[in-house]
C-alpha cells in the first residue's frame, strides 16, 4: 500500500512538472533575460538591461495605488555611458493592445544629454503596441514578478521645436508588480 501511495505522489510531481514545462510563459533562466532597444533618429539605442544605474525596468500598478491609478504602467531604458534614456507611461492599462502615445494620459520621453541635455517630450505622433502583460507569476520565484512584451515608435519635439523620431522599438521586460492589497 505505501509503494502505491508512493507512486502516486511521484507521478503527481511529474504530472505538475510536465504542466509547467509546456507553460508558454516558462523561462528557464530566473529571473528572464529582458531586452529593450530602438532607433533614435536612425541611430541604435540599446540600453544594458541590468546596470549601476537602472539599465531597463517596467512597473505595473494594476489596482493602483493611494498615489498612483490603476492601470498604471512605466517602461524605461537608460544608456549610462552616454546617459541617453527612453522612457513612457501609460494610464489605465488592463490588457494588451496599441495605444497612443500622444493620448493627454499617456507619455513619452527621450532626453540625449551627451549633446544638448533637450528633453523632447511633446508627442506629435506614435504608439506602443502590447502583446503580453502579466502582472504576475511570470518569471520570478517569488511570483510577484510579471512580464511586458511590446512594440513602440513615436515622432517627439523638445522646447524648441526640433524633432527625434524613435522607430523600431520593441520591449521584453521582467514587469515588477506593484499592488494595494
Amino acid at each position: 500500500m505505501k509503494n502505491i501511495l508512493s507512486l502516486l505522489v511521484l507521478c503527481a510531481i511529474l504530472s505538475s512538472c510536465e504542466d509547467e514545462y509546456k507553460n508558454p510563459n516558462r523561462c528557464v533562466e530566473v529571473p528572464c533575460p529582458s531586452s529593450f532597444s530602438a532607433k533614435v533618429n536612425g541611430k541604435s539605442f540599446l540600453p544594458e538591461t541590468q546596470s549601476v544605474c537602472d539599465g531597463t525596468s517596467a512597473s505595473y500598478y494594476p489596482e493602483g495605488d493611494k498615489n498612483v491609478e490603476a492601470g498604471f504602467l512605466t517602461l524605461r531604458g537608460t544608456d549610462c555611458p552616454d546617459f541617453l534614456r527612453l522612457g513612457m507611461w501609460f494610464a489605465s492599462i488592463y490588457d494588451t493592445g496599441t495605444f497612443s502615445v500622444s493620448d493627454t494620459s499617456n507619455y513619452i520621453y527621450w532626453r540625449d544629454s551627451t549633446i544638448t541635455g533637450e528633453l523632447y517630450d511633446n508627442p506629435i505622433a506614435g504608439q506602443i503596441k502590447l502583446t503580453h502583460l502579466q502582472a504576475r507569476g511570470y518569471d520570478h520565484p517569488d511570483k510577484k514578478w510579471g512580464r511586458v512584451k511590446g512594440t513602440f515608435w513615436a515622432t517627439l519635439l523638445n522646447e524648441l521645436g526640433d524633432t527625434v523620431y524613435i522607430t523600431d522599438g520593441k520591449f521584453d521586460l521582467s514587469l515588477k508588480t506593484f499592488s494595494s492589497k
